[in-house]
């Protein structure tokens, strides 16, 4: 739990399309996510070999956006393009591929009293993305450190870039993916070739996405 200062915690989901702001941590999200979930399991079924809360609301302690991420891994992508329908019947919209140019992701967005609560994110799960941004929300569960530093970013790029999105995710990516270079150049056992190795893994996995899209599912 990150014992730091954070901004009061309102209402639990909910926020205008293209806004930045941040909440305090609610203790209701965990609940949020496992019922939908619930609601995704039950309709996608076999499709969605595992359903994962992403994102800073899923760091017990970290102030976010009050929308949930949602990661769902599945073995074929295209599958799941095949699959629009079972995602619509859950209340989620997808976006085409020019609003979101992110290679082997679906991308997916759920309003309620037209404000935005849940991020959808369909990819497979041997992919980068999925597996970085699973392994970014770790280190941030098991370390305080990085997420109160983490915090004081994203509170001051909200008040830097209210009205800003893509500003606010820019301004993230060198946090994260110092992090996440750090996490493999720095393993407690392990020779300098191996280091090299997972860290040129790493970077060239950063590099397949887009700039301002690198993290944007990071709250």
């Amino acid at each position: 739990m990150i014992k730091a200062k954070q901004p009061p915690a309102g209402k639990p989901l909910g926020l205008k399309k293209g806004k930045v702001m941040l909440t305090g941590y609610n203790t209701k999200w965990p609940g949020l996510f496992n019922s939908e979930k619930k609601l995704l399991k039950a309709t996608l079924g076999k499709l969605a070999i595992a359903i994962s809360h992403v994102g800073s609301t899923a760091v017990p302690g970290l102030c976010a956006k009050p929308i949930l991420d949602i990661m769902v891994s599945v073995l074929s992508i295209e599958k799941a393009e095949n699959k629009i329908s079972g995602f619509e019947l859950c209340g989620y919209r997808v976006k085409s591929r020019e609003e979101d140019p992110i290679p082997g992701r679906l991308f997916f967005s759920k309003d309620m009293n037209g404000l935005r609560c849940f991020h959808l994110h369909v990819t497979e799960a041997d992919s980068t993305f999925c597996k970085e941004h699973i392994l970014f929300r770790n280190i941030l569960r098991k370390n305080p450190k990085t997420a109160q530093a983490y915090a004081r970013l994203k509170r001051r790029l909200s008040k830097m870039f209210p009205d800003d999105r893509n500003a606010y995710i820019d301004g993230k990516a060198k946090f994260i993916s110092g992090v996440l270079f750090e996490k493999f150049v720095k393993p407690k056992k392990s020779g300098k070739r191996a280091r090299v190795d997972r860290a040129r893994s790493v970077c060239a996995g950063l590099q397949q996405l887009p700039p301002q899209k690198l993290f944007d599912i990071q709250g």
